[in-house]
């Protein structure tokens, strides 16, 4: 039951989202590679995402992948839930910015791929900011696991 209302007030917070924040024009992902590190950088204004891949564990057993986020020009901590238009969605839990592939749901972390690879619209959403991409490019090459 909490899923269905949790997925209900996604839904609005979607719209929400959609109808508070302007959509800037068709937003872009960078992608570098750093210590054999894939990285992935989105930004507008005040706003950014890094996702950081290491699907080589480069560094060892446990993978250095993380999502940083940060809305409104301050790192995030609590949860935060990537909604796409689709309504699909995937929450985190962050610290100072950061969510690391290894803290995060395996479930969670796999949506969150599937949607950014995916492209298009989708929303970065906290208890008290959002930011929504629209016509993002997807990234179908993105090897995040």
């Amino acid at each position: 039951m909490f899923r269905d209302t949790f997925r209900l007030l996604a839904g609005s917070a979607f719209a929400v989202a959609a109808a508070a924040v302007p959509a800037l024009a068709d937003p872009a992902w960078d992608q570098s590679m750093s210590r054999g590190l894939s990285i992935y950088h989105i930004e507008a204004g005040d706003n950014a995402a890094t996702l950081t891949c290491d699907p080589e564990r480069v560094f060892g057993g446990r993978s250095n992948g993380s999502l940083q986020v940060v809305l409104a020009g301050q790192k995030v901590s609590g949860q935060i839930v990537l909604l796409s238009e689709d309504g699909h969605q995937a929450a985190f839990q962050m610290k100072d910015g950061l969510a690391p592939q290894y803290d995060a749901d395996a479930k969670e972390w796999d949506r969150m791929i599937a949607a950014l690879a995916k492209g298009g619209s989708y929303a970065f959403v906290t208890s008290a900011e959002s930011w929504r991409l629209d016509n993002v490019e997807p990234l179908p090459k993105l090897d995040c696991k």
